[in-house]
């Protein structure tokens, strides 16, 4: 026993240093970084969302529970594969494409992309200089899913109707597309 070294609390142990710790098989070789992996690439990453179609303009709160479950079972909800360099209409055309039996085939914007905040759905505004693209649409998500309202009420569709209590004080006056008409 008295070759085995034992554990002492009071001694401060380091890693060794010299000719010895570098030449040790033990450790494995540091991976260079290539020089394509820049910023422009990491922006290229592309990330699956959930997608969340509220059935009604009034709609005001985050579905959970009864009423999220409700619209995944009822086909409210889809995934798509979203980029930050995708453009507004791109999105767009995506969303209606997986979407088109919900939303119809009437011309014109049929949704709004909103923001969820804490357990309240919101229609973001943009600065002038920002743009609502891909990248916007993944900052407003965060690790949640996108959500968008449909411009007509759709809930005609949910026989159960527990969407409604999300927010049964709430009246939408329609303002809320007409001060962002592009979102």
């Amino acid at each position: 026993m008295a070759g085995i070294a034992h554990f002492n609390p009071r001694n401060t142990y380091r890693p060794k240093s010299g000719k010895k710790a570098k030449s040790s098989s033990s450790q494995a070789p540091k991976r260079q970084r290539s020089k394509s992996s820049d910023t422009s690439h990491s922006s290229e990453r592309k990330s699956v969302k959930d997608v969340i179609l509220l059935p009604g303009p009034r709609v005001k709160c985050v579905p959970k529970g009864v009423a999220r479950e409700e619209l995944y079972v009822r086909g409210f909800t889809t995934t798509f594969e979203l980029s930050s360099s995708m453009n507004q209409k791109e999105i767009r055309a995506i969303l209606a494409e997986e979407l088109k039996y919900k939303l119809g085939n009437r011309l014109g914007p049929k949704f709004i992309f909103l923001r969820a905040v804490s357990n309240k759905i919101i229609v973001p505004t943009l600065s002038e200089n920002e743009r609502f693209d891909g990248r916007m649409i993944k900052h407003f998500a965060g690790q949640g899913p996108v959500y968008i309202r449909v411009l007509r009420d759709i809930s005609s569709t949910l026989t159960h109707g527990h969407w409604k209590r999300l927010d049964p004080d709430s009246i939408s006056s329609g303002e809320e597309s007409e001060k962002n008409p592009g979102l």
